[in-house]
């Protein structure tokens, strides 16, 4: 017997599906052949374990999560269809509230889109502020694209001493407290004389070093050094020049056969392309401005009203903390360590820290899916074909390629979000 109860309360929804009798133990029987079959012992062919061994060898446990996997993968389209009739906007949540050989008890749950009302925002005055691309800006733009415009030309003079801007390749080992770390050793390592990569004056202690020449550079951490265990410690650094590069400009010749390379036929259409692209960067940010300023503004108005359900922010709040702790270790940083140094918990930091960016994201999506909705702004097919064949053209690439690169959902989101911001630029005026 299989059973499906939909309870709607407040802003939650659970739908509560229930397997007994020959309907699970059905589904027992076949996950336990299945994991029979799949069993690899020692001594036994794939396949031909006899049944009294095999079960020595499968648990209740492991049984009961295929069998519950197994109703998942056949129902979950069912679920999803039905989360989105009810305008659901977290989920689902699963949980395995009960589980025997007789019956299984599986409830999904999630979060309802809550009420919003947003006050009158006809006579808002937001002006939209897009800055036109200058020749300044294309020169700045091609000043940060030095790796493409100049060449490295080789320095073979053994006798030749290393200056600030050079670029060299060494191999570099090294230690603290005489012991090597994680990170602090590299072979053929490019650097470039100047450029504040390493810490401390390092880059300067290879000044006037020649091609083939080693040296042991003494350098300190800062004390601010995201890894706890080199913070503020002296390291020693052997390293060894193996080559020596100056850079040049391209000449426009040489500049001409590379562009040609990837498919620019000339150093004109290479500006006008790093002029398109700044002008798609500037409506970007203009776009950016003038809906973060919307938004401030509607949140304002008197008659606006969001009402956020507890257990949506709740587990925002939990992803976002995860996403801290993960950049936390990317620092090489315990969350535990960080929390000692600040004197505080993960409660109290969730609350003080989080909280607040946390709920303001969500009131900024919430309105945002409500204006989509009261505008109704869709995107079609031919929208979306428009838009590849667009890239396409630009980029000089095949459409079928474009399509490969950049999925649907994300040409759609970004159209989307345009088509809002032309009809809130239309509607303030």
């Amino acid at each position: 017997m299989k059973k499906i109860d939909i309870n709607i309360e407040n802003n939650n929804i659970n739908i509560k599906l229930i397997l007994k009798e020959e309907d699970w133990t059905n589904i027992l029987k076949k996950v336990n052949n299945d994991l029979i079959n799949k069993l690899e012992l020692k001594g036994f062919r794939k396949g031909k374990i006899p049944i009294e061994i095999a079960k020595k060898h499968i648990s209740q446990e492991q049984i009961w999560n295929k069998g519950v996997d197994e109703i998942i993968n056949s129902n979950y389209d069912k679920i999803i269809e039905e989360f989105k009739k009810h305008n659901v906007i977290s989920g689902p949540k699963l949980e395995v509230r009960k589980i025997t050989n007789d019956e299984v008890e599986i409830n999904f749950s999630g979060v309802l889109f809550p009420n919003i009302k947003l006050g009158n925002f006809d006579d808002l005055k937001i002006k939209y502020q897009n800055e036109k691309v200058t020749s300044d800006d294309i020169k700045k733009e091609l000043k940060k694209m030095d790796n493409f415009l100049i060449d490295k030309k080789e320095i073979l003079d053994k006798n030749y001493q290393i200056k600030k801007d050079d670029i060299v390749i060494i191999d570099f080992n090294g230690k603290v407290d005489g012991k090597e770390f994680e990170g602090g050793s590299a072979k053929d390592h490019e650097l470039k004389i100047g450029s504040n990569s390493f810490i401390g004056d390092f880059e300067n202690q290879l000044i006037n070093l020649k091609v083939g020449d080693s040296k042991n550079i003494n350098v300190k951490f800062p004390e601010t050094y995201p890894v706890k265990n080199l913070s503020n410690k002296n390291a020693v650094f052997g390293v060894k020049i193996n080559k020596v590069f100056q850079e040049e400009k391209l000449s426009d010749k040489k500049l001409t056969e590379k562009l040609e390379k990837i498919g620019i036929k000339s150093i004109e259409e290479f500006h006008k392309k790093i002029e398109k692209m700044l002008s798609e960067r500037n409506i970007q940010e203009a776009n950016d401005n003038f809906f973060s300023k919307f938004l401030d503004e509607v949140k304002k108005l008197e008659k606006t009203n969001i009402e956020i359900p507890i257990e949506l922010i709740e587990q925002e709040l939990e992803k976002e903390f995860e996403n801290f702790k993960d950049r936390l270790k990317q620092q090489g940083m315990q969350v535990k360590d960080y929390f000692a140094m600040l004197g505080t918990d993960e409660d109290n930091f969730k609350k003080t820290n989080l909280k607040s960016n946390v709920k303001n994201k969500i009131e900024n999506s919430l309105i945002y899916s409500k204006l989509l909705k009261d505008f109704k702004i869709e995107i079609s097919k031919d929208d979306l074909e428009k838009e590849y064949n667009k890239i396409s053209k630009d980029q000089n690439i095949k459409v079928e390629d474009v399509k490969k690169e950049i999925p649907e959902e994300t040409i759609r989101n970004s159209l989307v979000y345009q088509k809002l911001i032309n009809t809130l630029i239309n509607k303030l005026k």
